[in-house]
């Protein structure tokens, strides 16, 4: 039986789970959010000139 948690009823104190999630913010922070849109925006028919990040936000990524 799984149980229902709201998010906020769910806290990640161990040192672990908290360095990294740190590293997790850091990594997403420093996207280019042109970049990690171009993708999702061509998908749409939404024109986009930024550089396509690759690997699995290529365009031929399936």
């Amino acid at each position: 039986m799984f149980a229902n948690f709201k998010m906020n009823e769910v806290r990640l104190t161990d040192k672990y789970f908290a360095f990294r999630r740190e590293l997790v913010k850091r990594y997403i922070v420093e996207f280019d959010l042109n970049r990690l849109m171009h993708t999702f925006k061509l998908n749409e028919g939404i024109p986009s000139d930024a550089e396509p990040l690759g690997g699995w936000e290529d365009v031929e990524c399936l």
